[in-house]
């Protein structure tokens, strides 16, 4: 019987700076893969620095893999391996009573036996616990291989059936795929660079390392090599490549730790022997990273709002061959969307990995109900919040990864980082400093929230500032740390804004005008892009440019 096919992640295990398992960090990442749509879940696998941990601690991590496994239809195996029989038994007598499917058990290690050992060693445990077993072959870190004949030996046993392969040898596998052909026995990679090659021979899926950083794309992959899709399958098994590569120029799990840290899911911190992976190797795997802008995995995004910005990010999204756009949210609609349209969130039925929010500050409670409930980014274009609702956000931000911003252009985000430089200087030598915006007659609120980000982003630096929105009430002059912020309403202007620096006899003007609602929908679609790989934390303008 197979115990699963496609992928199965082997588990990392987040740990805190002084070595303590971090278990609520462990949680999420096997919370992220079930999302991530993996089959199986390996917990106390090598990954899982499983040598430096105690029995204990195994038996813990296990528990709470199997709870939060519960009724998802995602299988749980569970690393038994031990270079000492009677711990492995041991092992695999708590999977069994915990309701495990499956057990991993990796060859002895130090103590190595003989080919006739091997045989012994694993009827031993398969004669005394009935659960179905998983070989792990992987001479890199035992020193020792088991061979072809010993395979075979072993696969006639009705509880010993499969292998997870890492000798990353091919003809390997053929032999074994070949002389086991006529037995209940199954092959699964154990080395994420041969996937396809492996599974084009007849392997049943993959044990990931790779998976704790992209579950999607490598279940994916998995999925369209056992449908057949070879053709299909080249293109993300070539993006994914040299992730998985650079995944191993470290001793595993090093890198992989290194790079969930970069992503926001958990430290990279382990338990001596190991340590933390130079800097050059970071930059290596963030070059990779950048590079794989498109891998394969279309971001399914649910759209809230249906106006005219709506309408306008909707029409790109489906352009872009990177998004799927799942459903239209909206309280009404003045005309019909090609995608599923819904009233509220709770009609939603299809899982979104991120919502785009254009809508109206009102509905930020449902949005974050939702978003949390589900596990879903979110990026929130809508302007006019209050305070009590952005710290609402932030707080959020701590479960889910959002994006917030009052103007999502890449011209706006230019005109900050020049305020960053000069506005404490212009400020110390004198000059005053106003705000002007400008937008058409249909804007409900003023300020924009632009003005308000520029505002803030000076009052950061010059740390003494008041903000002045109306002067004609306070009949005195004008004082050293005031900004007026003004706003105009008319017409059809699309939208203006000029922070104007007047010093003696001098006066010096930053603008930026948008044309058209482009600009905004273009940053809206980076900024979902550059959430894909974040697990929580609030991003600005500054993590997209």
């Amino acid at each position: 019987m197979t115990i699963f096919e496609g992928s199965a992640v082997a588990l990392i295990l987040p740990m805190f700076d002084n070595g303590d398992i971090d278990f609520e960090g462990f949680k999420r990442q096997v919370q992220r893969m079930i999302d991530g749509g993996v089959q199986a879940l390996l917990v106390n696998g090598t990954t899982g620095e499983t040598a430096t941990i105690t029995i204990e601690d195994e038996f813990k991590l296990l528990d709470m893999t199997m709870e939060l496994a519960k009724g998802t239809g995602v299988k749980v195996i569970c690393g038994a391996g031990s270079n000492d029989t009677q711990t492995a038994l041991k092992k695999a007598r708590y999977a069994k009573e915990k309701g495990a499917d499956a057990i991993l058990v990796v060859t002895p290690y130090y103590n190595k036996t003989s080919q006739r050992g091997l045989i012994k060693h694993y009827t031993t445990i398969a004669d005394a616990v009935d659960i179905p077993m998983i070989l792990y072959n992987v001479p890199g870190r035992t020193g020792l291989n088991i061979s072809v004949d010993t395979v075979v030996e072993l696969a006639k046993h009705k509880n010993i059936q499969a292998m997870k392969d890492a000798t990353d040898n091919i003809a390997y596998a053929m032999e074994v795929l070949a002389k086991t052909a006529d037995l209940d026995f199954d092959l699964y990679s154990g080395c994420d660079d041969n996937i396809l090659p492996f599974m084009a021979a007849g392997g049943k899926g993959v044990i990931s390392v790779t998976s704790n950083l992209y579950p999607e794309a490598v279940e994916k992959l998995t999925q369209l090599i056992l449908k057949g899709n070879i053709k299909e399958a080249q293109p993300l098994a070539y993006a994914l490549d040299p992730i998985s590569r650079l995944l191993f120029i470290d001793v595993n799990p090093i890198m992989p730790k290194a790079a969930l840290a970069k992503m926001g899911v958990c430290g990279e911190h382990l338990r001596l022997p190991l340590i933390e992976t130079t800097e050059e190797n970071k930059k290596h795997y963030l070059v990779q990273w950048m590079n794989l802008k498109n891998w394969g995995i279309r971001m399914k995004v649910l759209l809230y709002g249906y106006g005219l910005m709506g309408k306008k990010v909707a029409h790109q999204l489906r352009e872009k061959d990177e998004f799927d756009l799942i459903g239209v949210v909206s309280y009404e609609f003045d005309e019909k969307a090609p995608e599923a349209m819904y009233s509220n969130l709770t009609e939603v039925q299809d899982r979104a990995d991120v919502i785009i929010d254009f809508s109206h500050p009102n509905n930020l409670d449902d949005i974050l109900a939702y978003a949390k409930k589900n596990k879903t980014k979110v990026v929130f274009a809508t302007t006019g919040f209050s305070k009590e609702q952005l710290d609402k956000i932030e707080e959020a931000s701590k479960e889910i990864a959002i994006f917030q911003s009052y103007n999502t252009s890449f011209g706006i985000q230019m005109v900050t980082k020049i305020l960053r430089q000069v506005a404490k200087e212009f400020y110390d030598n004198g000059y005053d400093i106003e705000i002007l915006e400008k937008h058409h007659n249909q804007k409900i609120d003023a300020p924009s929230g632009t003005a308000k980000l520029l505002y803030e982003v000076m009052e950061d630096e010059i740390k003494e500032t008041t903000p002045v929105y109306d002067r004609s009430a306070l009949h005195e002059k004008r004082k050293k740390q005031e900004i007026g912020i003004q706003a105009l309403r008319g017409g059809t202007i699309f939208g203006e804004h000029e922070i104007m620096f007047a010093g003696l006899d001098e006066i010096i003007e930053i603008k930026h005008t948008a044309l058209s609602k482009d600009v905004f929908v273009q940053g809206a679609l980076a900024a979902a892009k550059a959430l894909q790989d974040k697990d929580h934390g609030l991003f600005t303008l500054k993590t997209l440019y």
